[in-house]
């Protein structure tokens, strides 16, 4: 070790020392310590004795030229290709290069603090209803950087976490009469780049299956067992990094499943097959159910796009009658036509209630449960087999569907005493009258 005296810019005089620590067997090189302003010989010589003790206790260190966020991130990325499903990573990929990178890609490591990260997530929270995801995510990222040692410690996992935002859109279902009315705009929809009657018959398995929308587009036909009336559930469709579409293993465990089928369902299964098979040559039992007209996997967003216009077709139906309702309004002097007119402009008023692929799901376990209320047979008692049917993975997630089918019979069942009690003349109406809106399944 060297210690030397030397004089600073303001005429003051300190001390440094130059020192040999040893080989790094990591690199092979040797590792040195420069250090100066020091006040005193003394605080430098100490100043050496501690770093030739930690260097020894501790042993030498990998220099790594990891400085910034965003270079950790490429390091990420790559260990994280290497855990994950390829669906997973272009998730990851998707808020991290969105919401992350902007914020965080061009910082020194070790300039990332708690306020730092504070700020972000508060950020994200007003403008995402995924915030908390992002939040996950870059803290995963810095939990790898500390378990590398590439930095000293993740800021992220101590920030205040907001409180959860509702999820939007609780309505996401239909009851049986608007399943059913769906279904027959879904038959009229034209199939100029596709098979016969191809969008029917995937939302009619959507509505009696309560498959994730996925999964049904990853269906082949040897995945239907015809004579046993069973449907095995054992793949999903999904999108990588790079935007190829793909099959890969279930959401979870509880996503394999084998699904009973009814007898109307399978029928309507069999003719498409008839239909889709006839002028194509290979193994039909290889053949993806749902396809594109070149035989290629539709990508998931598919679906999202047939139910959007399957919505266009209805809307356009509604406004017409309603421009028709309003006419006769206007200019009709038949009380019968004026009539019919005032139900049509009440009817078509508001355009026809839209969900998504995954409100099917919601939608199937409702009626369900109503079906099983309607047969007199406690909805609690089937929770376990609405359960295991959709896949779900914990049974809060099937209670949460029950509890709202339950209070809304006991709305239904308000409204029907409201309507005995107001009615001067209920003709014989008792108070256990079923509502007429419970129905069965089996008669979906």
């Amino acid at each position: 070790m060297k210690i030397t005296k030397y004089k600073k810019k303001n005429g003051e005089y300190a001390y440094s020392y130059n020192a040999y620590m040893g080989i790094n067997p990591l690199t092979g090189k040797r590792t040195k310590v420069r250090k100066q302003g020091f006040s005193t010989e003394r605080e430098a010589r100490a100043s050496y004795t501690s770093e030739f003790a930690k260097y020894v206790n501790e042993g030498p260190k990998l220099e790594t030229n990891i400085k910034t966020f965003g270079q950790l991130y490429d390091i990420w990325l790559k260990q994280y290709r290497l855990e994950v499903k390829p669906s997973s990573v272009a998730v990851a990929r998707r808020y991290t290069e969105l919401h992350i990178l902007p914020k965080f890609g061009n910082l020194p490591l070790d300039k990332i603090t708690v306020t730092y990260c504070q700020r972000c997530v508060n950020e994200w929270y007003d403008e995402f209803l995924q915030f908390n995801y992002i939040r996950k995510q870059a803290s995963k990222i810095m939990k790898f950087g500390v378990n590398q040692e590439i930095m000293k410690s993740n800021p992220m996992a101590k920030v205040s976490i907001p409180k959860e935002k509702e999820r939007l859109n609780p309505d996401n279902y239909y009851n049986r009469e608007q399943v059913l009315e769906f279904l027959e705009w879904a038959k009229k929809y034209p199939n100029k780049r596709g098979p016969k009657n191809r969008v029917f018959t995937y939302f009619r398995l959507l509505a009696f299956t309560g498959m994730r929308k996925s999964e049904a587009l990853a269906l082949q036909w040897r995945d239907i067992d015809f004579d046993k009336k069973l449907l095995d559930v054992h793949k999903t469709l999904a999108i990588d990094e790079f935007g190829k579409v793909l099959i890969q293993e279930p959401k979870t465990k509880n996503s394999r499943r084998t699904i009973s089928l009814d007898d109307e369902t399978l029928r309507i299964m069999k003719e498409y097959q008839l239909d889709t098979l006839e002028s194509n040559e290979g193994s039909p039992q290889d053949r993806f159910i749902f396809r594109q007209v070149d035989d290629s996997m539709c990508y998931p967003q598919m679906a999202n796009e047939w139910m959007k216009d399957v919505y266009r077709r209805i809307n356009k139906f509604y406004d017409r009658k309603l421009a028709a309702a309003k006419d006769i309004l206007e200019n009709s002097e038949d009380l019968a036509e004026i009539k019919q007119a005032r139900i049509d402009a009440k009817r078509y008023a508001t355009h026809f209630k839209r969900i998504t692929p995954h409100g099917f799901r919601h939608t199937h376990a409702s009626l369900m449960f109503e079906s099983a209320i309607n047969a007199n047979v406690p909805g609690d008692s089937i929770l376990k087999e609405v359960m295991d049917r959709l896949g779900h993975k914990d049974i809060k997630t099937t209670m949460n569907i029950y509890a709202h089918v339950t209070q809304s019979s006991k709305e239904k069942v308000s409204n029907l005493f409201a309507d005995f009690m107001n009615d001067s003349n209920p003709r014989g109406t008792t108070i256990g009258t079923t509502s007429p809106n419970i129905v069965q399944i089996k008669k979906l």
